[in-house]
């Protein structure tokens, strides 16, 4: 005796999820010179970019303020500056007359050495601002 059964056939689609990486055919890693959110992807992924093309921005406001900051330094040493030699000048003279002594000339020569070098600092801090707000914007090299 022979058995028959009828069996229909269902159309079923199976979902079965796997972690998975995808690598692209050259993959290259890129760490900004400077931390911070990034405020702006400039390209899309697997997009050819040229030389000196900006690829990401990170958040320039507090990179801005410090450069802002430094310039401001700056100014505020060159007018330091200007008054010590202002008053080293007017000692100058003044020790030539015998009207102030030698130690007073001392410290007016010392405090002109001084903004002197406030000035310097000021203007290193202000390439150091300005060279971190630069890569802020990080760009193809």
């Amino acid at each position: 005796m022979c058995h028959e059964s009828q069996h229909s056939l269902i159309d079923k689609t199976l979902y079965q999820e796997y972690s998975a990486t995808i690598k692209g055919k050259q993959d290259i890693a890129i760490y900004p010179q400077v931390a911070g959110a990034i405020t702006k992807v400039a390209v899309n992924e697997g997009e050819e970019v040229k030389k000196g093309q900006t690829l990401f921005i990170i958040d320039q406001v507090p990179y801005q303020a410090a450069l802002r900051t430094a310039q401001a330094n700056v100014q505020a040493a060159k007018a330091s500056l200007a008054s010590a030699k202002l008053t080293y000048e007017n000692k100058l003279e003044l020790f030539s007359k015998n009207v102030v002594s030698k130690s007073d000339l001392t410290m007016s020569k010392n405090s002109l050495l001084a903004a002197e070098a406030n000035l310097a600092q000021a203007e290193a801090a202000e390439v150091n601002a300005f060279a971190s707000f630069y890569f802020a914007a990080c760009k193809n090299h």
